[in-house]
């Protein structure tokens, strides 16, 4: 079983033992906050074009995976344009945008 857990990258060697990767604590780790207290998503929406005036925030501490998904519907709560979100790329009219936060 070891052998398949490294071969998806969740696990390592580290001396004579397997141990789970940090992307296997931040995915699946029953308690993620006690070795990463930041991994957690932070939005807003604001007023205009500066920071000073805040009409809506979320605070998102669920599962990673969930987590995006949550996000990705606050960002559609609060388009002010029309747009298609499908996984990670935006459609504007027939063009696509890669968001600035999906790094293939």
């Amino acid at each position: 079983m070891a052998t398949s857990w490294a071969n998806l990258r969740i696990t390592v060697r580290h001396r004579p033992r397997e141990v789970p990767t940090i992307g296997r604590l931040l995915l699946f780790g029953k308690d993620r906050f006690a070795h990463f207290p930041d991994s957690w998503i932070q939005a807003g929406r604001f007023a205009g074009t500066n920071r000073a005036r805040m009409l809506d925030s979320v605070a998102i501490r669920s599962y990673l995976p969930l987590a995006a998904e949550e996000a990705v519907a606050f960002v559609q709560k609060h388009m002010t344009n029309e747009s298609i979100i499908t996984g990670v790329r935006r459609w504007i009219t027939g063009r696509s945008l890669w968001w600035p936060f999906a790094r293939p």
